[in-house]
């Protein structure tokens, strides 16, 4: 299924490009029904109907169900287009054509004449209507969409339902705004009430997100999104008159005080009728899709400080049980956590915890050092990764060493440079000025001293001397190294 929808995606991008690929522009003042219309600098598609209005393709899906190409499409001037009456109504798909979906919904459904949605109950209601491969006929519309139909229940039974029985019924776009009642049949008067409708002069929310598109007395659908965290949306509509009686979703509101509604994870459709006293009520509608909570419960990195060791095994967030040692001297060690979310918490131990660039610091003592590092989504799911650090109850001469001991002199030290070796020699070569030396010790945290000075490199005349190298571990232990320096030879 998510192929077929990626799918359906390209295929979208396609037509939509397709559509700049017209024929060249020309002017008219008037358009017989049926004609399609588009703009010299815009991608949107226009049906022109028998009232002479203009009403617009959603997407290239809904299109395509009307037509098989992009041929004879009219292409007008912004100005040209701007002077036909909006309808202010979209098209919808054609009746008896495709199965519908809307975007973070689940619910799959037949399309009647009307705009009206019949949601089709399981999937062997399914196959018996659209065979074994009934996914293929599915096609996925925006959420906001859904305030373009009316939702009329369940598919009771398949039986009752003729694919070829509604496309003939509606065979023009004109028959379908003719069965919602947007436009006239033919030989009546349509007669635009819309201002003698009742309308609210305002319709507030609390979001982080806005509607879409911005709030105007006459536009009747409108489109929000939620986090996951945001449960509840306040609405505030505000009425022209102090007589309006104000519905949402069936619940009578005053005008300028907000109301909560409480919101489902994915597609949460509202109602709000608005009523005015001898005028037709007016209905807007509100998608919301809320996101649904993060279910990332695993650390995607842990990262820990101590010099001479490393996590047993290397760190994988499938893994959840590791060892690590620490020796002697280390009293503390840093542990930094990464996660797939930013709304995953962590606890260590019970307290938490975030995912802080530096790290947090940790006392050890001597022994094994548990710890439990309880990670939580934001769904609730959890995972546990179990450390245990062991700490050496014993001084490690080790620390007191040196890791490295370099010079630049090219002969080199004699014999080559190891830990627990503690005396060397090293002869100059003629043209060799100066005699320097670096270290490194296996612990960061020791002290080095080179010829009683704090330092890890020194830099001296040629000539004869015994450089002595002291090392302190944070520990106390003490190791002393000595190089002695030979000139050349006279």
């Amino acid at each position: 299924m998510m192929i077929y929808f990626k799918n359906i995606y390209l295929l979208t991008a396609i037509i939509i490009a397709s559509s700049f690929l017209l024929p060249n522009l020309v002017s008219a003042s008037t358009y017989p029904q049926g004609t399609l219309v588009k703009s010299e600098t815009g991608t949107s598609i226009y049906y022109i109907a028998s009232n002479g209005k203009k009403f617009p393709f959603p997407d290239a899906l809904t299109y395509k169900t009307w037509y098989s190409d992009f041929k004879n499409i009219t292409k007008v001037s912004d100005d040209e287009l701007k002077k036909i009456t909006n309808g202010n109504r979209f098209v919808t798909v054609r009746p008896g054509t495709k199965l519908v979906k809307f975007a973070g919904s689940k619910g799959v459904y037949v399309v009647l004449q009307g705009a009206v949605l019949k949601k089709i109950s399981n999937v062997e209601d399914a196959r018996e209507l659209n065979g074994s491969d009934w996914y293929k006929e599915v096609i996925v519309l925006p959420s906001n969409l859904i305030s373009s139909y009316s939702v009329g229940g369940k598919l009771e039974d398949p039986e009752d339902y003729s694919a070829i029985g509604q496309r003939n019924a509606i065979t023009s776009i004109n028959d379908s705004l003719i069965a919602r009642g947007i436009v006239a049949k033919p030989g009546k008067i349509y007669i635009d009430n819309s201002v003698n409708l009742s309308r609210l002069k305002l319709l507030q929310e609390n979001f982080s997100d806005s509607f879409s598109p911005r709030f105007s007395s006459f536009t009747n659908a409108y489109s929000l999104s939620a986090r996951y965290d945001e449960r509840i949306l306040g609405l505030k509509p505000m009425a022209y008159s102090d007589g309006t009686v104000i519905k949402i979703d069936g619940l009578v509101v005053k005008s300028g005080v907000e109301q909560g509604v409480r919101l489902q994870e994915g597609t949460n459709i509202i109602k709000i009728e608005v009523a005015d006293p001898d005028r037709e009520p007016v209905i807007y509608t509100v998608v919301v899709y809320r996101a649904s909570a993060n279910a990332s419960s695993q650390l995607s990195e842990m990262k820990e400080n101590l010099a001479s060791h490393n996590f047993e095994p290397s760190f994988n967030p499938n893994n959840y049980n590791y060892d690590l040692k620490a020796d002697y001297g280390e009293s503390f060690f840093k542990i930094k956590f990464s996660t797939y979310s930013k709304y995953t918490k962590i606890y260590v131990n019970g307290k938490e915890y975030g995912t802080s660039s530096s790290g947090y610091n940790f006392n050890l003592e001597y022994g094994d050092n548990e710890f439990r590092i309880f990670v939580v989504a934001q769904d609730g799911s959890s995972h546990t990764y179990n450390l245990t650090v062991y700490r050496s109850p014993y001084k490690n001469l080790k620390e007191a060493s040196l890791s490295s001991l370099k010079t630049n002199l090219k002969n080199g030290l004699t014999p080559v440079f190891d830990m627990n070796e503690m005396n060397y020699e090293v002869r100059a070569r003629a043209g060799e000025k100066t005699a320097q030396f670096k270290v490194v010790p296996v612990n960061s945290n020791a002290i080095v001293a080179i010829d009683d000075v704090q330092r890890t490199y020194v830099s001296y005349a040629i000539g004869f001397r015994t450089v002595k190298i002291h090392v302190v571990s944070p520990d106390g232990l003490e190791r002393t190294y000595k190089v002695k320096v030979y000139p050349v030879a006279e």
